[in-house]
């Protein structure tokens, strides 16, 4: 499997935009409280996934994620809804296989009573094609 490695950059009006640091873990992406919370991806081309690995911080995860996806030109439609448990522990989460350039990781709801997430790991993978 190809790994896309994903890692803090920039917020902008509510949509956090990971971008790739070297494969360096060395920063973590976290939110204001309020829901709901949402990284957006954009890739330099289209990307075959197939699975997505996030680490959370126990009491700062988010109670479910809904992935959205689409190619450049298209609309974002729902690709999976998954239910982290709330640990430290790094979870992976297979998906309907496809081909995307933008990607849409929301949190509408966090286990954080103010609604905070914090996510220390965000991995986007699939077959080499």
């Amino acid at each position: 499997m190809e790994r896309v490695s994903c890692f803090t950059a920039s917020y902008s009006h509510g949509a956090f935009s990971l971008r790739q640091h070297g494969g360096v873990s060395a920063v973590c992406w976290n939110c204001e409280q309020g829901s709901s919370q949402w990284i957006a991806l954009e890739f330099p081309q289209k990307l075959w996934i197939s699975e997505i690995h996030i680490q959370f911080q126990g009491g700062f995860s988010s109670r479910n994620c809904i992935l959205e996806g689409c190619l450049k030109d298209e609309e974002l439609v729902k690709i999976a809804e998954f239910y982290p448990e709330d640990i430290n522990a790094i979870q992976s989460f297979v998906l309907t296989e496809q081909y995307v350039e933008k990607l849409r990781l929301s949190f509408p709801g966090s286990t954080d009573f103010f609604g905070r997430i914090v996510v220390y790991h965000l991995d986007v993978l699939g077959p080499k094609r």
